[in-house]
């Protein structure tokens, strides 16, 4: 595999557990425990097809590592990235 798909599949792999994280915090529509089941196996087959896309389907531990990586992330700045986004919202409505 060239070295350009391998980074390419990482900043999508990382990109794509910051998104999983983002949609399931925020969306209120998914509260269930079931319905977030559900949710994440869909979100996972989506990001089977993108990897398949990417580059002919080829899996390495290290694209999970980094989705993982992207999720653990998002968790731990969720605060700071809220308080950002709010303070920002607040002077542009002034």
């Amino acid at each position: 595999m060239d070295i350009l798909i391998q980074l390419v599949c990482i900043l999508l792999s990382f990109g794509y557990g910051m998104f999983i994280f983002i949609v399931l915090s925020f969306n209120k529509l998914f509260k269930s425990i079931i319905k977030d089941l559900l949710f994440v196996y869909i979100l996972s087959l989506l990001y089977i097809v993108i990897i398949y896309k990417v580059n002919n389907g080829v899996f390495h531990i290290y694209f999970f590592i980094v989705m993982i990586f992207g999720y653990v992330l998002m968790y731990k700045n969720v605060k700071f990235i809220l308080k950002r986004v709010n303070s920002l919202k607040n002077n542009f409505f002034k």
